[in-house]
């Protein structure tokens, strides 16, 4: 492999001395050697050098002391500063499955942080300044600047302690794959999940699984694709599309415990089904997948505060106050925002019509 020179000025009024710094990066796992050349040890001077890997790919400006050539396993290149030291603070409740999949990120790149519970009721104001946007879990506070949004944090997460093993893959079109896959999981999964446990009568609920098992059938196949015969996604080791849906193993098995009904099954996904328990055995990943009893508890309680006459939503919160049915839902909110389009009748007779025949269309 050809090395890539980089030459380091240095000041001129310094006596000319020559050393050669060899720097290992890791590159999708391959090595890319660098040789520093021309560089006065003896200077305190920062220099801003672009690095070029073996393929030609300039990379961004890197600040190196000539002065400072310690090893560090922390950092992108040995005798490079980082701002991968810094302090990190993980905002999240235990039993969000996005907050789970910052937390196999972490540890899956061996990072110390802090990790603070908000009970989300009410809102912690740290929350609520680090995320003003959608005041929801998870975010990550690296050096004081919050990242929001779980993709978003696993690909910040990645580019900032970029140490093996990579979370995405080195190749372009790999990771549009792996994105698009991400997007599609958490589109149709989590969703899916929902509907199973909100609808009521036995035919709603076998549609609803129905949906839930043609995405399973469609992981399936994205596992086949982008695992290329090897135990995860991302190849040997846990990768961006494993934490993406491993994440929503906990709440799987709550769907199963409360519904009394296997959801992966060998039948019709039989590479989930043993990339499952692969992924949960993992050192990272263990621990971090929440109880199923204690996240099915946690259904129950949450049916039970905001609807404790029908126990099932669909519940609006406006105001921290909740608003049952979904019939109610709608005249409520014809009723506090009328602005706009009207949704109901002006006349409360057209509103009885519309009424007697929403009752008639539930005993179908």
């Amino acid at each position: 492999m050809a090395l890539s020179k980089v030459s380091l000025p240095t000041q001129q009024n310094l006596a000319p001395m020559s050393m050669v710094f060899c720097i290992a990066a890791r590159t999708q796992r391959q090595i890319m050697n660098a040789s520093f050349t021309k560089c006065c040890p003896t200077s305190a001077r920062t220099h801003h050098v672009l690095v070029s890997d073996f393929v030609g790919n300039w990379r961004e400006p890197i600040h190196i002391s000539t002065n400072n050539w310690y090893a560090s396993t922390n950092s992108r290149f040995p005798g490079v500063r980082s701002e991968a030291n810094t302090e990190v603070k993980l905002i999240g409740k235990w039993s969000s499955h996005y907050v789970t999949r910052v937390k196999i990120a972490l540890n899956i790149k061996s990072i110390e942080y802090e990790n603070i519970e908000d009970s989300l009721n009410p809102k912690s104001k740290l929350l609520l300044k680090s995320n003003p946007v959608y005041a929801r879990v998870p975010v990550l506070i690296h050096d004081d600047r919050p990242i929001c949004e779980s993709l978003v944090i696993l690909e910040y997460i990645d580019e900032t302690w970029p140490t093996a093993p990579s979370l995405l893959p080195s190749h372009p079109y790999d990771r549009a794959v792996a994105r698009f896959w991400a997007a599609y999981i958490d589109d149709k999964c989590f969703p899916s999940i929902k509907n199973i446990m909100a609808v009521e009568g036995e035919e709603e609920r076998k549609r609803s699984f129905e949906v839930l098992e043609e995405v399973l059938e469609r992981v399936e196949g994205a596992f086949r694709e982008c695992s290329k015969g090897k135990p995860f996604f991302a190849g040997d080791t846990i990768g961006f599309l494993d934490i993406v849906f491993g994440c929503f193993l906990g709440w799987l098995s709550v769907l199963e415990h409360r519904c009394e009904r296997k959801v992966l099954v060998e039948a019709k996904a039989p590479a989930l089904v043993k990339w499952a328990e692969r992924f949960a055995a993992d050192p990272a990943v263990k621990g971090l997948i929440p109880d199923t009893l204690k996240l099915a508890d946690l259904s129950n309680d949450l049916f039970l505060q905001y609807n404790p006459a029908y126990k099932k939503i669909l519940v609006l919160l406006h105001n921290d106050k909740p608003i049952c049915e979904y019939g109610i839902i709608v005249e409520y909110t014809d009723e506090v925002w009328p602005s706009g389009l009207i949704i109901l009748p002006l006349f409360l007779c057209m509103r009885n019509i519309i009424g007697a025949e929403d009752d008639e269309a539930k005993k179908l």
